[in-house]
């Protein structure tokens, strides 16, 4: 999946990498390697432990539900807005969905371990990744909503219009196969609606492309949920992260000299100044000391069990 040809900046073209790369600095961005797939290709099976997160650049990612009979629907659509992955963002390594490429183009690949470590030190990325996660779930339940309620017409003018969202151009290439495989529907019944919407001059559609004429009338045809998704998207992108307790992402590195950095730079950072000083504090009666500034400073310290000098009064009586 590497592609080795491309030597361009990996984090350009996916805006949920570019803002991420913005929060935690080039250290980042040296981690993320630009990768090729092809249509149809799958980047994880449902239950699959995820050693990889996936930023599309100019590709599209369909997040499936797949059945027991091998029959699957879409639930979501990854461009170049979002990442695949976002479970690791909560805490989970995998999903009980397949994520399958399907419009091959461009992906910026990074590590799963990479992704961990960088939103512990920068808490800042947090925010940033669960506000994607947010407008993922609000997708998730306004397809499953939409899939139900509207019509295939309205559902098929939805799709189109969050697959150029998500795209740098304003045209698609998609078989009418798999444009029905992820709305769950009969192909006979996508190749009606398309028909209707290239007579209409909405669209123009020509082996397995499909280029967008008027998209005016195109989000006139689509049903309210697109304009729900949007604006989720839209109100969660444009609220700024708070960075007043920014840290800074060095990458994997864990000995003792990075963490006496982050607790230079952050004076809170009492753990990591401690995992600093290590033993030599130990020796020096560097715990008397931390013991007593955290009596200073009001916080909760140990204290040995009152259990024990009751045994030992009842012991030893004259005492």
């Amino acid at each position: 999946m590497r592609d080795s040809s491309s030597g361009d900046v990996p984090g350009a073209g996916n805006a949920l990498l570019r803002q991420a790369v913005g929060l935690a600095g080039e250290p980042l961005l040296e981690q993320v390697e630009r990768v090729q797939c092809r249509e149809g290709q799958v980047l994880h099976e449902p239950d699959d432990v995820m050693r990889h997160v996936y930023f599309p650049v100019d590709g599209l990612v369909s997040l499936l539900h797949v059945m027991e009979s091998g029959n699957f629907a879409e639930t979501a659509l990854v461009g170049n807005d979002g990442v695949v992955g976002v479970a690791l963002v909560m805490g989970g390594e995998s999903m009980p969905l397949r994520a399958q490429v399907h419009v091959g183009g461009q992906l910026c690949r990074l590590r799963s371990d990479v992704l961990r470590q960088c939103l512990v030190e920068v808490p800042a990325m947090q925010q940033l990744f669960l506000r994607y996660a947010q407008t993922l779930l609000t997708q998730m339940g306004q397809v499953a909503a939409c899939n139900r309620h509207h019509t295939l017409d309205q559902q098929f003018s939805r799709r189109l219009l969050m697959s150029l969202d998500r795209l740098p151009l304003q045209e698609l290439r998609m078989t009418q196969e798999s444009v029905a495989q992820m709305l769950g529907v009969r192909r006979e019944s996508v190749t009606l609606a398309a028909n209707k919407l290239h007579k209409a001059g909405v669209i123009r559609y020509s082996r397995g492309l499909i280029r967008v004429l008027d998209r005016d009338s195109l989000e006139g045809l689509t049903c309210e949920c697109y304009a729900v998704m949007g604006r989720e998207l839209q109100r969660l992108s444009r609220r700024p992260v708070d960075v007043r307790h920014e840290g800074s992402f060095v990458g994997l590195r864990t000995d003792g000299a990075v963490k006496a950095r982050h607790a230079a730079a952050d004076g809170d950072s009492e753990g990591f100044a401690n995992a600093a000083d290590g033993a030599h504090g130990r020796r020096r009666g560097g715990d008397r000391r931390h013991a007593s500034d955290r009596r200073c400073r009001g916080i909760a310290i140990s204290f040995p069990d009152r259990r024990l000098r009751t045994e030992r009064r009842k012991s030893n009586p004259e005492s």
